[in-house]
């Protein structure tokens, strides 16, 4: 059987409240079996940073 994977891209920097909603929502919305956040080095649209936030 097929598995219907879910990819989340971004810096998740800092992780939030919010994007874990998003990838708890996702399989049940789009009948996902799953959800991978796929952590970017360097974020479109963000300014660099040299390591997490706190």
């Amino acid at each position: 059987m097929t598995k219907r994977i879910g990819v989340y891209p971004g810096s998740f920097n800092p992780p939030t409240i919010g994007h874990l909603a998003i990838a708890r929502a996702a399989p049940a919305q789009q009948g996902l079996d799953r959800v991978d956040l796929a952590v970017s080095r360097v974020a479109l649209g963000k300014e660099l940073v040299a390591r997490p936030a706190a």
